[in-house]
């Protein structure tokens, strides 16, 4: 206990000294983001991996000066409420003055260690960068973070991990790390495991991403929806259950975030799309090819046709058509043929089929 104190004092008096200029040392890095060294780049998309939306509630653990709240604040607008919690009071006094000034009244700011934060309960999202690989014990923050979360709201952290090819003496060229508080004894730790770990133990469809050889990762997952956990009997008639987890998806789908598709996905799912030459196999390869088209997807409204579903035992086709409108109120066609297959309590898709009704738009 008094080791994890001293560890703690340490890291509050490290960022102490470093909470005036945090902000402009951080940007400095910017410089190297042509060498794909892009720590503003990767917070981006973790900010977008949140999937929020105007009037959300999202926790900011580690928020240190603030520099995750204009990404914040531009999607969830002056009607949502952004939580930064952090340990160190001096980092707080920069991310209170940059509320301010900025008029961000929405903005609350908690004085906290990471894995005793008391969260407010169904939040729509968490995030965490650059903050638990510091925090010993991390698989709590995630527990509790995970606990508060509302069904279908999503953890996201973007942090630094240490490659197993890469000794630790090599901590010396990247000397830097240790005036962050990145010391042998946290890369002994491996606190990135813990965190994964965790993270695939409380939250469904968790997908990780490494950047800048293996050094920083991203990782997210979302709670468990009601909407696609239903008790199953064998003598259930699925079609009800199916249809509203297939609208519910489309909604994201709508407002550019994917992820209600991949909640709902097996491991194993099978994906064709008319647009690509090969099927896509695996939710890991699926959750690919979607983050290049997350937040490019507006519709303003769409329309499902005729759903029907057929069970055989533990599985159960869809199929429908579906027509999507954009703002210009185009419309396009959809053929949609997808297996689903029941998997304990629950049911989740196995195989994806899209096709065009006409070549050509309507």
């Amino acid at each position: 206990m008094a080791e994890a104190s001293n560890d703690k004092q340490q890291i509050i008096d490290a960022y102490r000294r470093r909470a005036p200029n945090y902000d402009l040392v951080v940007r400095l890095f910017d410089i190297f983001a042509w060498f794909g060294f892009n720590i503003a780049g990767w917070r981006q998309q973790a900010v977008s991996e949140l999937g929020l939306k105007a009037g959300d509630t999202v926790v900011d653990i580690g928020c240190g000066t603030g520099l995750n709240f204009p990404l914040l604040y531009r999607v969830v607008g002056p009607q949502g409420t952004i939580i930064g919690v952090d340990l160190s009071d001096a980092m707080l006094t920069q991310a209170r003055h940059t509320a301010e000034a900025n008029h961000w009244a929405n903005v609350q700011l908690v004085c906290a260690d990471a894995s005793q934060f008391e969260f407010p309960p169904r939040v729509n999202a968490v995030l965490s960068t650059y903050t638990l690989t510091l925090v010993p014990g991390p698989q709590r923050v995630v527990s509790n973070a995970t606990a508060a979360l509302a069904p279908g709201g999503r953890l996201v952290v973007l942090d630094m991990a240490w490659p197993r090819y890469c000794p630790l003496w090599w901590r010396h060229v990247l000397f830097f790390l240790r005036s962050y508080g990145v010391t042998t004894e946290v890369l002994r730790r491996r606190p990135w495991e813990a965190v994964q770990k965790a993270m695939e133990e409380r939250l469904r469809v968790v997908s990780r991403r490494q950047f800048w050889f293996g050094f920083f990762y991203l990782a997210s997952g979302a709670a468990p929806d009601p909407v696609d956990q239903p008790k199953i009997r064998a003598e259930d008639d699925p079609s009800e259950t199916i249809i509203a987890m297939e609208h519910a998806a489309l909604d994201r789908w709508g407002k550019g975030d994917p992820s209600g598709f991949l909640e709902i996905s097996a491991p194993d799912v099978a994906y064709f799309d008319p647009s690509l030459e090969r099927r896509i196999d695996g939710r890991e390869a699926l959750a690919r090819y979607y983050e290049a088209v997350r937040g490019k997807v507006s519709i303003s409204r769409y329309e499902l046709i005729n759903p029907r579903v057929q069970r055989v035992g533990d599985a159960a086709v869809l199929t429908f058509n579906y027509i999507s409108y954009g703002g210009t109120e185009d419309a396009y066609r959809w053929n949609c043929t997808e297996v689903y297959r029941r998997s304990g309590d629950r049911w989740e898709i196995i195989q994806t089929h899209w096709s065009y009704t006409k070549a050509v738009r309507a």
